[in-house]
């Protein structure tokens, strides 16, 4: 029932069952979230047939009310994967070498004086490059909100690092590190290991150059002494535009 619930495929009289009994069975409430939790995965993971990944796009955020959010959709549509075939030509080393050979003893050593000059500007600029621009949001775990009651958070990039802080549902013991996974629509995804929580929260620094535009899910796991990893209930998830 919660995963025809979440996929639109029901009636308007037994939707309003169903959000009628998510106001009074906590129970039921817990396996809603967590097939919205399993229908996100398998949606990234494109284990979703057509069919149901058309519905999931048409009524992931919809409100209590049943009114549809089309705009989840356009905002995953919106982007553009162009990939260029590089001409085939020399290397800058084969260029470099040639054109060393070609040149008299006199114009070698201006030449080589010229690279020692660009190679200790290079290295003078870097020093002095500006300080990375840091956007910091705070995201909610999917087991404190309710279906619909709260949209996925949206984000529009205009920094070097997107700082995401990741409220975790229970205190953490004493000396536990953590494993992050970054999962993205596309089928991109990225691992932080033994990072140390902040009080019951804890932080990613994500380069800008990383996100494109879509849904990114991240998932927790308490990593153990011995390797071991114990998954954190729930899911954190964000659109960047």
């Amino acid at each position: 029932m919660p995963r025809r619930y979440l996929l639109g495929q029901m009636d308007d009289e037994e939707q309003a069952i169903v959000e009628q009994r998510l106001l009074t069975d906590d129970d039921f409430f817990a396996e809603l979230e967590m097939c919205r939790d399993e229908l996100v995965e398998s949606y990234l993971a494109h284990e979703l047939t057509a069919a149901e990944r058309e519905s999931f796009e048409q009524n992931f955020l919809a409100s209590p009310e049943g009114k549809r959010a089309k705009g989840f959709a356009r905002a995953l549509n919106r982007y553009v994967i162009n990939q260029r075939t590089a001409s085939e030509k020399p290397g800058w080393a084969e260029q470099l070498a040639a054109f060393w050979r070609s040149q008299t003893v006199l114009l070698r050593g201006a030449a080589a004086v010229a690279v020692i000059l660009i190679v200790v500007g290079i290295f003078w600029v870097a020093s002095w490059q500006r300080p990375q621009s840091i956007a910091t949001i705070e995201l909610p775990n999917t087991i404190f909100t309710r279906s619909g009651e709260q949209p996925v958070r949206r984000v529009t990039l205009a920094t070097d690092v997107l700082r995401v802080n990741l409220k975790l549902p229970m205190a953490p013991a004493p000396g536990t590190r953590y494993r992050a996974e970054l999962r993205s629509d596309k089928g991109a995804s990225q691992v932080w290991e033994g990072i140390v929580p902040e009080g019951q929260s804890v932080s990613l620094d994500i380069p800008a150059k990383q996100l494109s535009a879509g849904l990114f899910s991240i998932n927790i796991s308490a990593q153990g002494t011995d390797g071991s990893l114990s998954r954190v209930p729930g899911s954190y998830q964000v659109i960047i535009e």
